[in-house]
């Protein structure tokens, strides 16, 4: 049931999975500029989240580090959100990486069409 949960969690996370559309594999100057994601939104998105689940991961494993110091014993279960914090977090990067490269890719064809467009126009 764990199991299922965290690839529940690590498939679900990730605005750029959702938010980001896959540019064409080439653009040409003829027709209308390539249909694809350009805005970084998603992707600092993603970056937030994933400093917000590690953070989280950070934080709480430092106070059962104090509990366990003041002599505390901590029982596994209190160990289970550290996990799944990491789990989401690493969902996010996976996700930020994935939507930081289809954005760039998307970015440099819009500047090849519209560098090719200033081109033929200049020179007609």
């Amino acid at each position: 049931m764990r199991t299922v949960a965290v690839v529940l969690a690590l498939a679900l996370s990730g605005c750029s999975f959702v938010l980001v559309d896959r540019p064409p594999p080439a653009a040409s100057v003829e027709g209308p500029p390539p249909d694809c994601s350009d805005s970084r939104t998603p992707v600092q998105l993603d970056v937030l989240m994933m400093a917000s689940s590690f953070g989280f991961a950070a934080v709480y494993s430092m106070f059962m580090g104090i509990a366990y110091g003041v002599g505390t014993e901590p029982e596994a279960v209190h160990a289970l959100p550290i996990g799944g914090a990491l789990g989401v977090g690493a969902g996010y990067l996976v996700s930020g990486v994935y939507g930081g490269r289809r954005v760039a890719r998307c970015r440099e064809l819009l500047e090849s069409y519209w560098d090719g467009r200033l081109d033929r126009a200049t020179y007609r």
